[in-house]
């Protein structure tokens, strides 16, 4: 398999003038876009890495998450399998991607009863701060992709229905220039956070978005069964 580096130096053959023609069955151009974002990231603080170590040798900087999978699937070096999988053996292959909830726990806590009251202006910092951890490494279980798709959401209702000169901006260019996250991206955030916020056995997953959000319909199909249900909640 290729090394890092050897990625970081093929994304140069990849235009950002056409993002549509990536398009994939299992990712949207939304999502090809982030992770391209998140590999440029990741290239520019490996570079400021490596020149700290030639000119400190020491570096106070950290390497946040790489895409590795999804940018082979983008350069068409790596396809997802995707078995289709129903009740029991959907039930059975997510409980193999459980992490013990004593172990760890999701990096983005998820709004509490208290922050329902929270302005416009005191979400978005903290969704910028939490866009951050979502980027990181430690961000490896799905509740953080839950949790922050929660404060979008949270921010999402408060311009549409809140009392604030903020209704004038749109949530799509208000998410952009302040947090650089597209309204694509955010949406599918949204879409899953409302449709299994609840459920907090995922929050303990080890599975990425475009897993869980190419296997959504699956899942909520499982939840049908009330003993999976009251198993995941």
């Amino acid at each position: 398999m290729p090394s890092v580096v050897s990625l970081i130096v093929s994304m140069t053959d990849i235009s950002m003038t056409d993002i549509s023609m990536f398009n994939t069955p299992y990712m949207s151009a939304d999502c090809v876009d982030e992770v391209l974002k998140k590999c440029e990231n990741f290239a520019d603080t490996l570079k400021l890495i490596v020149s700290d170590l030639k000119h400190q040798g020491n570096t106070q900087r950290s390497l946040p998450a790489f895409p590795r999978t999804e940018l082979l699937e983008i350069m068409g070096k790596e396809k997802p399998q995707k078995t289709i999988l129903t009740g029991e053996e959907l039930h059975k292959y997510l409980q193999g991607k459980s992490t013990p909830v004593q172990l760890k726990k999701p990096a983005i806590p998820w709004p509490r009863d208290t922050d329902e009251k929270c302005t416009v202006e005191e979400i978005i910092p903290k969704l910028v701060e939490n866009y951050e951890l979502l980027n990181a490494k430690k961000a490896v279980l799905f509740g953080a992709s839950l949790s922050y798709g929660r404060w979008l959401e949270l921010l999402y209702n408060k311009l549409k229905h809140g009392k604030t000169d903020r209704r004038s901006i749109s949530f799509k260019k208000l998410i952009k220039e302040k947090i650089g996250i597209s309204d694509g991206y955010a949406r599918q955030l949204r879409i899953l956070a409302k449709r299994f916020k609840h459920f907090r056995g995922f929050y303990y997953l080890s599975i990425s978005i475009n897993e869980f959000w190419q296997r959504r319909e699956e899942i909520q199909q499982m939840l049908e069964d009330p003993q999976l249900k009251q198993f995941w909640q």
